[in-house]
């Protein structure tokens, strides 16, 4: 029989845990449970040590550091922790036991539960509450509003009015001459309505407040009618503050203290720094005045340092603020995750070797299914057996990826008031999650997407449309709504947890045997339905959950024109001016450098006229399929063909230029808030994808079908720009077969050389065959010499240029310098002559001149003739 996973658990997975902790809760029945289910972790029994160790200190020796900070990130437990010190300092009694009866079970350690006693042997007024939850009668800009709150709840904790400070002082006076409960019940039987309820409406009721007053002798008539008319608003400062404070204790015995213990005062402070010097100040009075009886605990999601380093504070207040909180205490992520575990995973101890096994039987299989990639090296799933007993059904990397989740959520604005005031728990989460899965079958896991439940009904109505909307109107089934779930609690993570399909696959893995290929198969339909449906974008590899004003824009961006040349001219600037920026090569055959031409399908990039070709192939060629047929044009010999089903950089490049086109035509000036954000979000987008594009490319070249004269060649490379470089380097060899003609090169200087040199000596003449045997260059030269012959027996003069022109073309694929210095070479073994403007040039230097000059204008000048032939017969007479 299957074991289901509600019954692995030591206590019931419903029941019901109050997983969140709110100051103003003091109910017996939720202070129990408060109490009762709390879990002491070594961290927080490591701080609960730091504050009583210096507590109980200032009960013997006077202290004026009396300032606590406690921070934690959203959900850590500080609210927990800050009511529990409450709660040890009151020490009252919850079904027959004390409080600290309940903490010598959780905590063993004798110091820290004498500390414990010690503490609450006092007589002590613990006032703790939320400092948001306060009826601000002052605006929250005013900086005196810090104390103005400490006020009103000081006022609360005895019963007076929280929220009219004229009440409260008219309150306490009367209290103090013990007139109050006479007064309560005295204008109760005149106006037969409770002084709670007339207070509120004092104004209808001004007769009876008189009577009343008159009656107990508290004032007379005429004094009641003044009171009544002055104005309600009372200032309140730190020292106003901490002299009322002071009357109080006077009013007690030596020993009393009072401990304030405020909630969330790092929220209400954000970046105002007249409300951090409020409190900076209020802290510092109490501490200069009561030397120890009276102590300032508050709770921050930052620790001080960050909230006074940001622009609204000045840094070198810091220290200053810092001497007011000596007590600093910052809970951390593990003690939320140990808390989680104790509290609502423990398992039944049948249950826990069972579930060790499991791991062991199949660790290697969850390592496989739930794969986060090359991030997966920087986040948990289980540390080994025992730590899969306490987390399962969880997974490790759920606990510090929900905690990110809270905090964006509440960040974006999302989040209704309730999220927004810490209402809402990772513990709650958990549980509400472990309901959801509590009649599997034990090897299911619990999926990231499970965890939207828990949040969703906090979330404000214009957060949740898209889910309606999708749901309704968009025809998204149950599956691809998970998925939709799953990418909003993604939403704003960024490098924390990319949104790619290999991460969205294994969030939503949902069982140690689940099928990932089918599964992942599964959310690749799901997102492009999501897509489709404009309820999501994909950007590159990741996919984002869009906003109602987002899906709008994104409709109009998708709807921007855009031609397919302007596509080709962006293609054509990734591969020529970004990937390959290079106009030419340098032969590693000969030396030479060749140019080439640039042409993408049927999109010119530089026309021809070079002595190379490149084509560029993408899936959009109408000649994708026909590379041999084309590949014997002139124009096709060396033909790149990118990968037929990869069109991933076409389709981004156009994305690009709709976004552009979008953003352009959009005013930022008269936009509202949200879409300008919105547009600059996607400005900068796009630069991201301009990157990813010029990567998408140079992968597509690297995996490139090469071919040269039709013919498919095994090109290597490194790189797109290698593929590039050694596909024109083969293609230079082919073209240019006799290249290697030439074994000596020529440039400028070396020609001048060899017209510095005469074969010519003493008269005497030379055998011209016998010395271009020894030449390196002689069947270059013997080509030249045949080219200059050829053309002069057809009746047409050869210029210098028309033999550049042609032997700088295939087969040949000489330079301008080669050309001139092969005629250089003839010229001086007597075979050509050099003719300018009808005359024929004899001095050497002259020839340098025209032979070093490679501008088209010079080349066509010059007349390159062949000498007559001289009788072999009569030099060997001669030599003889």
């Amino acid at each position: 029989m299957e074991m289901m996973i509600k019954d692995i658990f030591q206590k019931d997975i419903t029941r019901k845990i109050n997983g969140v902790v709110k100051a103003e809760q003091n109910k017996e029945d939720v202070i129990l449970t408060e109490i009762s289910e709390y879990v002491v972790t070594s961290e927080l029994k490591k701080y609960f040590n730091k504050f009583f160790d210096r507590y109980v200190e200032s009960l013997n020796n006077p202290t004026e550091d009396v300032g606590v900070w406690i921070s934690g990130f959203y959900g850590s437990g500080k609210s927990h922790f800050l009511k529990m010190i409450g709660n040890i300092l009151r020490n009252e009694e919850y079904s027959g036991k004390k409080v600290c009866e309940f903490f010598k079970e959780k905590i063993d350690d004798p110091i820290l539960q004498g500390n414990f006693e010690r503490a609450s042997s006092v007589p002590t007024d613990v006032i703790l509450f939320n400092i948001d939850n306060v009826s601000d009668q002052d605006s929250h800009q005013n900086k005196d509003s810090i104390a103005v709150a400490f006020m009103k709840n000081f006022n609360g904790h005895f019963g007076f009015s929280k929220n009219n400070l004229k009440i409260a002082e008219f309150e306490r006076k009367i209290w103090e001459d013990g007139k109050l409960e006479d007064f309560k019940k005295t204008i109760e039987e005149i106006s037969s309505k409770s002084w709670k309820d007339i207070q509120r409406i004092l104004d209808f009721h001004q007769d009876d407040f008189i009577d009343a007053v008159e009656e107990l002798g508290i004032m007379s008539g005429k004094e009641a009618e003044r009171w009544i008319e002055k104005d309600d608003k009372i200032l309140v400062s730190p020292e106003s503050f901490a002299d009322e404070v002071e009357h109080y204790l006077k009013l007690k015995e030596p020993n009393h203290r009072i401990v304030f213990l405020v909630d969330e005062i790092g929220q209400y402070i954000g970046d105002n720094s007249n409300l951090m010097l409020n409190l900076q100040t209020l802290v510092e009075i109490l501490g200069l005045r009561f030397k120890g009886r009276v102590w300032v605990g508050v709770t921050s999601q930052q620790d001080l340092g960050s909230i006074v380093s940001t622009e609204g504070h000045r840094r070198n207040d810091f220290s200053k603020i810092q001497d007011r909180f000596k007590t600093m205490l910052s809970l951390s992520s593990g003690n939320i995750d140990e808390v989680i575990k104790k509290r609502i995973l423990k398992k039944k101890e049948i249950d826990v070797k069972d579930l060790e096994n499991l791991y062991s039987e199949n660790y290697i299989t969850i390592n496989n299914i739930v794969d986060f990639g090359d991030k997966g090296r920087t986040i948990p799933l289980y540390k080994d057996s025992l730590d899969f007993s306490e987390t399962y059904p969880f997974v490790g990397y759920q606990f510090n990826l929900l905690q990110k989740v809270f905090e964006k959520i509440r960040d974006m604005g999302h989040s209704g008031q309730h999220m927004s005031r810490g209402e809402r728990s990772l513990l709650s989460s958990f549980q509400e999650a472990g309901i959801r899965m509590k009649d599997r079958s034990v090897g299911a896991l619990v999926p990231f997407n499970y965890f939207f439940e828990s949040i969703e009904q906090f979330l404000e109505d214009i957060a949740k449309r898209p889910f309606t909307i999708a749901k309704n109107e968009r025809g998204v089934n149950d599956f691809e709504l998970e998925v939709l779930k799953l990418l909003f609690l993604l939403k704003g993570l960024g490098e924390e947890m990319p949104s790619n399909i290999n991460n969205i696959t294994s969030l939503m893995i949902d069982s140690i045997e689940c099928d990932r290929i089918s599964l992942q198969n599964n959310i690749k339909k799901a997102l492009e339905k999501l897509e489709r449906e404009v309820l999501i974008q994909k950007d590159g590899d990741r996919y984002y959950f869009l906003t109602n004003e987002e899906q709008d824009i994104n409709k109009e961006i998708n709807q921007e024109n855009v031609d397919i040349n302007d596509i080709y001219r962006e293609l054509s600037n990734y591969i020529f001016n970004d990937i390959f920026n290079r106009s030419s090569i340098i032969s590693e055959e000969n030396g030479n450098k060749y140019g080439f031409s640039k042409k993408i399908d049927d999109y010119v990039c530089q026309k021809r006229g070079e002595q190379l070709d490149l084509v560029i192939l993408t899936p959009y060629s109408d000649e994708f399929d026909k590379v041999q047929l084309y590949g014997a044009r002139d124009e096709y010999n060396l033909i790149i063909r990118l990968p037929k089903n990869d069109t991933l950089y076409l389709d981004e490049i156009r994305q690009s230029l709709k976004i552009s086109s979008y953003t352009q035509k959009k005013s930022l000036e008269t936009a509202r808030e949200v879409v300008v954000q919105i547009l600059m979000a996607r400005q900068k987008q796009n630069q991201e994808r301009k990157k990813r594009i010029s990567k998408y490319i140079s992968e597509a070249i690297l995996n490139a079908d090469v071919f040269i004269y039709g013919e498919k060649k095994d090109i290597k490379g490194s790189s797109g720009e290698k593929i590039i470089e050694q596909a024109l380097q083969e293609e230079a060899k082919h073209r240019f077969k006799s290249a290697d003609f030439i074994k000596r090169s020529y440039d400028e200087s070396m020609i001048k050389t060899l017209l510095s040199y005469s074969y010519e000596g003493e008269g005497m003449l030379f055998d011209i065959n016998r010395d271009m045997d020894s030449n390196p260059n002689k069947k270059a030269l013997e080509e030249v010499r045949g080219r200059i012959e050829w053309s002069t027996n057809v009746g047409k003069p050869i210029t210098l240029g028309d033999l550049v022109e042609h032997f700088t073309k295939a087969p040949y694929g000489w330079g301008i310098m080669s050309v001139n210095g092969l005629v250089a070479e003839l010229w001086n073994y007597k075979i050509v002559d050099i003719e300018v403007a009808k005359e024929k040039i004899k001095e050497s230097e002259k020839i340098k001149e025209y032979l070093t000059k490679i501008q088209v204008k010079n080349l066509e000048k010059v007349l390159v003739l062949p000498k007559e032939e001289i009788d072999t017969q009569l030099i060997t007479k001669v030599n003889n």
